[in-house]
């Protein structure tokens, strides 16, 4: 017979094994992250930014970039500050320029870039995100 202390400790056992099982059988069957497709209809201007579903499609000189529109400090969702050109995370004040590059504040990466895709000669760009 066990005692209540056994059987709760028994019960715990299982439930992290468990766990960990059903993690590593995701991986096993090649599941992994996710990666969700977000497209966008038109190519943003110089200096514009276009936000959809978590990504930021920014407008720069060089062509249009996509950065993820979580802060690389906790994940709090950034805000685009229009006349400062700046994101800025709401939750503890990390500051990002136009190119995703870190300004201040207690991230200390930059935000994280994304891939863009778009065929020569559209008006669409087409992002991919991994969502870990």
């Amino acid at each position: 017979m066990f005692t209540r202390r056994e059987a709760l400790s028994n019960l715990f056992k299982y439930l992290v094994t468990g766990g960990f099982l059903a993690v590593a059988w995701g991986y096993l069957k090649g599941l992994g992250p996710a990666r969700v497709e977000v497209s966008f209809s038109k190519r943003p201007q110089e200096n514009e930014v276009i936000f959809q579903e978590g990504v930021y499609l920014v407008g720069l000189e060089e062509g249009p970039s996509a950065f993820a529109a979580r802060c690389p400090h906790l994940g709090c969702k950034l805000d685009y500050r229009s006349g400062s050109e700046r994101f800025r995370c709401p939750c503890h004040g990390s500051e990002f320029a136009m190119d995703g590059k870190w300004i201040k504040g207690p991230a200390k990466r930059d935000m994280r870039a994304l891939d863009v895709k778009s065929e020569k000669g559209s008006k669409a760009c087409c992002v991919t995100l991994t969502l870990a």
